[in-house]
Formats: C-alpha cells, structure tokens, sequence
C-alpha cells in the first residue's frame, strides 16, 4: 500500500478504506482496497468481486498550478481547488482559486495564506 494512497472511508469495523482501480468483464472499475482485502474490491452486477491485479489511486500534487481537479465552489462563484503548503515546519491541507496567488488554510483558529504551495490534480 503507497504511504499517500487516497484514504476514502471507513469500514464497519473502523478499518481505513482506500481508492483502488481493476479491469473487471472488459472495463476498468474503481473500487475500495485495504490489505486484508487480498485485492481491489469492485461491485458488478450486484455482487462484490475481488481482483488480485489493479491500481491504487494516489494524489498527484504539482507545483506548477493544472487546475484540472475542482473541489468547491467559493461564494463568488469560483471553483475552490485543494492545496497544500509548508508551514512552521508543518504541510497543512488548504484551499486555492485560480485567481489567488496563496493556499489558505485554517490553523489555530486563524486562516493563514502561504505563497509556495502545490496543488492537487487529475
């Protein structure tokens, strides 16, 4: 399991489930995936198969802005896309537009707004 493989939910029991991906029946299917699993599990056709070769999703941050993978919409309309930023030797998850110059993220009760950041994408 990648160490920044996309944590997605959580199962009944509390195990941490992740964002996988297997061709099943001709097509390529996501699916959830933890290491108990023995494989990425997709539902089809109403039943729950487990695939023993797939791929699991991982984020691809880049630092040069690809506004390509939208996250919400700010009160002025605008898409909000996912940042993140070192910070007082800390990466904090935030927030950006493609007009902002910053990733804004909350921390200690305050919003603070970090200049070097990379942004999530497709």
């Amino acid at each position: 399991m990648p160490q920044d493989a996309i944590h997605a939910g959580t199962d009944v029991d509390g195990t941490p489930l992740y964002v996988c991906s297997a061709i099943f029946a001709g097509v390529n299917h996501p699916g959830k995936l933890h290491p108990s699993f023995g494989g990425c599990n997709i539902s089809y056709a109403g039943v729950e198969h487990t695939i023993s070769s797939y791929l699991v999703f991982r984020p691809n941050w880049l630092g040069i802005p690809k506004f390509d993978f939208p996250a919400g919409i700010d009160s002025n309309g605008a898409q909000l896309h996912v940042c993140r930023a070192f910070f007082g030797g800390s990466l904090y998850p935030g927030k950006t537009q493609e007009s902002w110059k910053t990733c804004n993220f909350g921390l200690a009760g305050k919003e603070e707004m970090v200049t070097t950041y990379e942004i999530l994408s497709n």
